[in-house]
């Protein structure tokens, strides 16, 4: 969920592009249409600590990364130090948009929806197809994609 080290323009150029949603909605957009294609309905995400890449050096960026925005997602820590939240996400009503902002806002959330749609979609044609015949995490060679 976090950018990499000296690629900020690009990461902000991406941004940018995808109407400036960041990265991380993105993502967490993608995993609610997975979840609704599988009847998921709720995303477990684990504490910034727990990362396999963290340390102690970067405390601050990995928790801002991730618990952080874990708890702005309106998740809840259980006992375990596990990040827990229904989906889909609840979204805060546009009543409450500064006016000046309510336009963006709603472009913003149609692409999520989009991209949360376009998931799920992808997700349950993937479970009509049954298994791969090369296993479940296999890629399909380059001439099999023409």
């Amino acid at each position: 969920l976090q950018g990499v080290k000296g690629f900020l323009k690009q990461v902000q150029s991406a941004t940018r592009a995808l109407y400036d949603v960041a990265p991380a909605a993105l993502l967490v957009a993608a995993l609610q249409g997975l979840g609704d294609a599988m009847n998921i309905g709720e995303i477990a995400c684990i504490r910034a600590q727990d990362q396999h890449s963290y340390s102690a050096e970067h405390d601050r960026p990995f928790r801002a990364n991730y618990d952080d925005f874990f708890v702005e997602l309106g998740a809840r820590k259980n006992e375990a130090e596990v990040y827990l939240t229904r989906i889909p996400l609840p979204e805060k009503s546009m009543l409450q948009v500064k006016q000046g902002h309510k336009l963006r806002t709603r472009k913003k959330r149609e692409f999520k929806h989009e991209v949360a749609g376009k998931a799920e979609a992808w997700a349950r044609g993937m479970s009509r197809r049954g298994p791969h015949p090369r296993g479940p995490f296999s890629l399909m060679p380059v001439a099999e994609i023409a």
